[in-house]
């Protein structure tokens, strides 16, 4: 990203694939959460609503947060920019640390689903038995070698 005039940050500088890259990389806290849904069913059983309504209640008021500072607060809407200036910048860095980490864990999720439906898949339409992590590792290199 390009900056504007006097380090402003200018509109128009992510081309529509950028854009497009962007928006998958922020999808995957969305995909592991879509595939966790059947595993929480199976341990909340019929308070599964009422799991899911807990779970909304604090996505929205994290986001209700966030949309509060981005308000106040001139960035790029960066977690470290947002606490830094609500709290302190010392706090500012552990949540950006704490952020970055949550994005590892669930890349890590988004590439062990991947592989497990893979290992099935192949087992089902081969009869090829392939342990999970040969997918995983597989999916996880491809990754790497795009970057």
């Amino acid at each position: 990203m390009e900056a504007g005039p006097e380090g402003t940050l200018r509109g128009g500088a992510l081309s529509t694939l950028e854009a497009m890259v962007v928006s998958m990389g922020f999808m995957a806290p969305s995909v592991a959460m879509f595939f966790n849904t059947p595993f929480i069913a199976g341990f909340a059983g019929a308070a599964m609503p009422l799991a899911m309504l807990f779970s909304f209640a604090a996505v929205f008021l994290v986001a209700l947060g966030f949309s509060q500072l981005a308000a106040r607060t001139t960035s790029a809407g960066s977690v470290y920019a947002f606490v830094s200036n609500a709290i302190n910048p010392r706090t500012g860095f552990m949540g950006m640390w704490f952020f970055i980490i949550g994005y590892a864990v669930f890349e890590a999720a988004t590439y062990s689903i991947f592989a497990s439906f893979a290992s099935e898949e192949m087992d089902r339409f081969f009869g090829m038995s392939v342990p999970w992590v040969i997918p995983f590792f597989v999916i996880a290199g491809l990754d790497y070698l795009r970057r």
